[in-house]
């Protein structure tokens, strides 16, 4: 049986802690309105902005109301983030409305590959005035990586979502010890991604694998309505055992990253 997790009530220091302040705050606030046409000007502000601080966390509010700690310096997400990207495009949020709209029970919403949350923090926010977005709905964020996990649960905290389930764990085509390279990419901490030989991996992490279909057996929350799935690649791998296991039992609307490959 699977063990999820709820985010601690309170996180120290609170936000706010890292918010900056002064000539800092106003190039922070500035970003958004160079980005992206004068991207040589964004890295100028935003290296001025980090000057003496690149490793110091960010408590940043997003223009949705979204209180976040970043990393800027180590995940791509958050920097972008900085920059007035939206996290979640305009086009997804209205597909997951409509479909929150027109379910007849309580939301069921599964983010695998949650990085720092922001996905889910700003689904939920985009999703407030929905009567099937309530206490009763299920929101699980699934992150194997140990320091991505740690940002998640800050984040979701800030914003009061402490109902949400947290799986820590990979997410493919069986349970089993598998191998999550932690610095496939310079400077992004949140790609990392499944790999077959501990030996080719840059940063290699043993974690824990299970089948999409298990974590919904063992959260007994149904199927749910919406899985958004950004896993590095190995979304293919996921999905094809996953369709052997469903039955007639889909969700209703997915949400991937695609690959080239």
């Amino acid at each position: 049986m699977l063990i999820f997790s709820t985010p601690d009530e309170t996180v120290e220091p609170g936000f706010g802690a890292f918010a900056p302040t002064g000539w800092r705050s106003l190039l922070w606030k500035k970003l958004p309105s160079l980005y992206p046409n004068r991207r040589n000007l964004v890295s100028l502000a935003r290296n001025l902005a980090s000057l003496g601080q690149k490793m110091r966390p960010l408590d940043f509010t997003t223009p949705q109301g979204a209180k976040l700690r970043l990393a800027v310096a180590e995940n791509a997400s958050d920097k972008f983030t900085t920059y007035g990207v939206d996290v979640v495009h305009e086009l997804e949020l209205e597909a997951v409305r409509k479909c929150a709209a027109s379910l007849e029970e309580p939301l069921v919403f599964f983010d695998v590959g949650a990085n720092s949350g922001l996905y889910t923090i700003h689904t939920r926010l985009g999703l407030s005035d929905i009567s099937t977005v309530s206490e009763k709905s299920t929101w699980l964020c699934i992150e194997p990586n140990p320091e991505m996990l740690m940002r998640l649960t800050a984040n979701l905290s800030f914003n009061g979502f402490t109902d949400t389930k947290i799986l820590v764990y990979g997410v493919s085509d069986k349970a089993e010890t598998a191998v999550l390279d932690i610095g496939v990419a310079a400077n992004n901490l949140g790609q990392a991604s499944l790999v077959t030989d501990m030996e080719t991996a840059n940063t290699p992490l043993a974690i824990k694998t299970t089948t999409l279909q298990t974590i919904i057996d063992d959260l007994g929350a149904g199927t749910p309505h919406i899985i958004k799935v950004d896993i590095e690649g190995h979304e293919i791998t996921m999905f094809d055992y996953y369709w052997k296991e469903c039955g007639s039992n889909k969700p209703k609307l997915i949400i991937v990253e695609m690959w080239d490959n």
